[in-house]
């Protein structure tokens, strides 16, 4: 019996590995490797072979492994125009020129199908190309609220059935019906509320709900805000408060050791102390001064003392 391996999506790929035996049972190898010319493939129960090799790869040996052979079909081959198509069944023979053991072999190697499994229901009935309307049964559990009228005043309760067949109200009207809320399908609400009547659109605690609230109105609320209203940590309203506030705050004088990092306050101070040393000339040891034009805030040397072209820190 050869082996069914599915059913299959057009233009998906079969694989299928199989072994060939010597008469005592012993993994042997064809007298030459098998190719796709070896293979035939047949439509339903027509005697005419797939016409085209094309799209049939064959290894053989798998895997340099003795006995053990690999065929893959390409179903979105169609060098045999429409040969694969849905709702049909295939079978796939080996029937080569090749002996095995000496001997001349034939096996249907495995069948499979495209698209020709139909899905069932609970009733194992197959499912019908068509359906009448009044053979149609819904289960209401998934019908789509937005097939459902919002307008559901006009419906006379007293033929609306459970499926114990109980009358579910002796009479439905808008303000007797009750949906809820977390089954209703947003997309049946329009984007567009511009129309409606906020003073008809209540909450759980039956407020009011609030007007649209524009994109100025917002960047109005952010950045219009003093900085004193930017408190919290870590935010960028914050972190641009604290920042612009630097700018106005006086640095405490700080110099950096020579060779180690320096922070932007002590930057300043040092850039400022050699600008303001430039006069200092005529020497091959100029200092910088500090705040008080008298302590010495860093020491350099020259390469001359007039025309130098490098300049090195001591302290």
């Amino acid at each position: 019996m050869s082996d069914y391996l599915g059913d299959f999506n057009i233009n998906s790929n079969v694989y299928y590995k199989f072994s060939t035996n010597d008469g005592s049972g012993g993994r042997i190898e064809p007298v030459s490797a098998f190719d796709n010319t070896d293979v035939r493939i047949y439509k339903n129960d027509s005697a005419t072979q797939r016409a085209s090799v094309s799209g049939v790869v064959m290894t053989s040996p798998f895997d340099s492994m003795v006995g053990i052979q690999d065929i893959r079909i390409d179903l979105s081959d169609n060098d045999d125009p429409g040969y694969y198509t849905s709702a049909s069944d295939y079978n796939v023979v080996l029937y080569p020129d090749k002996t095995v053991d000496s001997q001349n072999v034939s096996k249907v190697l495995f069948s499979f199908s495209i698209q020709n499994r139909y899905t069932r229901g609970t009733d194992s009935a197959s499912l019908a190309s068509e359906l009448s309307a009044h053979d149609a049964k819904i289960d209401i559990a998934q019908l789509s609220l937005n097939t459902i009228s919002a307008d559901v005043s006009g419906l006379d309760g007293s033929v609306m059935r459970g499926t114990d067949s109980a009358s579910l109200a002796t009479s439905l009207s808008a303000h007797d019906l009750k949906l809820d809320i977390a089954q209703l399908s947003l997309n049946t609400i329009s984007a567009d509320v511009s129309g409606l009547d906020g003073s008809v659109m209540r909450g759980t605690d039956s407020a009011l709900t609030l007007t649209d609230i524009s994109l100025s109105a917002i960047a109005d609320a952010i950045w219009n805000e003093t900085t004193s209203g930017h408190t919290t940590a870590n935010t960028y309203g914050n972190e641009v408060a604290t920042s612009a506030g630097i700018l106005l705050t006086q640095l405490a004088e700080s110099y950096a050791s020579q060779g180690t990092s320096a922070t932007a306050s002590q930057l300043l101070y040092m850039i400022w102390s050699r600008l303001k040393s430039l006069v200092d000339v005529n020497t091959t040891s100029p200092d910088s001064l500090k705040l008080d034009d008298e302590t010495v805030a860093m020491t350099f040397t020259t390469d001359s003392a007039l025309t130098p072209t490098q300049m090195i820190r001591n302290t």
